[in-house]
């Protein structure tokens, strides 16, 4: 169990908060998402900035090429660059894939998918 530096057992909390909810929520599958304002009743301020901090990993930085993908794409000046500048081939994997997820998005976007709010996660994957 996770006990915090106040004394509150994490796991406990959550177990209150599954016991009052009305309907499937994260917390059923043990996913604590803090950013979720619920557990504002069940946790103080101090409680959940401790939690967010616990075991905070740093990332890795962007291989060069994707930095520079992404920093080329923010100075098109329009959708129309945009689009020009997707059509090309990149020798990185990582531009490329950055690129397929950048087209996948938009055809979310230009079949009417967004918001992805009342989709599952499968859903999704089926439509790309």
């Amino acid at each position: 169990m996770w006990k915090l530096s106040s004394g509150m057992v994490v796991e406990k909390k959550m177990k209150e908060f599954v016991l009052a909810c009305n309907f499937e929520y994260p917390v059923h599958s043990l996913i604590l998402d803090l950013s979720d304002e619920s557990w504002k009743k069940y946790f103080s301020d101090q409680d959940i900035a401790e939690m967010m901090n616990c075991n905070e990993k740093d990332l890795p930085a962007l291989p060069a090429e994707l930095n520079n993908f992404i920093l080329e794409a923010r100075k098109l000046p329009d959708a129309d660059s945009f689009k020009q500048y997707l059509k090309q081939e990149f020798d990185s994997t990582a531009c490329e894939w950055a690129k397929d997820t950048v087209l996948n998005y938009i055809k979310l976007f230009k079949y009417q998918q967004l918001p992805l709010n009342h989709q599952t996660e499968g859903d999704i994957l089926r439509r790309i």
